[in-house]
């Protein structure tokens, strides 16, 4: 059983912006752990020959003392609308492999295809996803997501997005949202108006 992974971006063959997933699987792995000692990705990750070209999906799943890769090609999901869920009980601060209280909000979304949790009063993240939102002069996200994702870190330094306290009140002063995580190109992505949030 590996209780962490992280999932990387593989583009024609090359892992995506290795050096925000290694940081945080040493953060993880001391907290987890009580100690240092992550793998580390640029010696360990080897993406096979079948898996070359495209977008490839890489799982890369570890534990104390051992670790694995998963590789697929890449298929993103269309989620086009999100439901408003209470999840003050949530703690998903490490990429944990054990989702369950996930799944299990996940599971009352109803005829939306995703949910957006907020706890206590703030809103955080999708349940894969962390979320941007602009509000007719920038994109803001989160300041207390529920996992701080390694997109999310390298937007928020490099001064695409900005933080911010964003409670679920506030959606009204949105426009549009676009969803974040490593597989995502943000750049890419469709604005999806905020009334498609419920």
């Amino acid at each position: 059983m590996f209780p962490l992974f992280e999932t990387i971006r593989i583009e024609e063959g090359l892992p995506q912006h290795l050096g925000w997933h290694q940081s945080r699987m040493d953060d993880a792995f001391l907290r987890y752990f009580g100690r240092p000692g992550a793998p580390l990705l640029k010696t360990l990750l080897q993406v096979p020959e079948e898996f070359g070209s495209g977008v490839v999906k890489c799982r890369f799943l570890y534990g104390r003392t051992s670790w694995t890769t998963e590789f697929s090609v890449y298929a993103p999901r269309k989620i086009e609308t999100l439901r408003l869920m209470t999840g003050d009980h949530l703690e998903y601060s490490m990429k944990y492999t054990d989702r369950y209280a996930l799944e299990e909000l996940l599971k009352q979304r109803g005829d939306c295809d995703d949910i957006l949790i907020v706890r206590n009063g703030r809103i955080t993240d999708t349940s894969y996803t962390n979320i941007a939102l602009f509000n007719g002069e920038r994109w803001v996200t989160p300041l207390y997501p529920l996992l701080a994702g390694t997109c999310r870190n390298r937007l928020v330094h490099e001064g695409v997005i900005v933080e911010a306290d964003i409670k679920a009140d506030d959606l009204g002063y949105c426009r549009s949202f676009k969803l974040i995580n490593a597989m995502l190109a943000f750049d890419a992505q469709e604005e999806l108006p905020v009334e498609q949030i419920v």
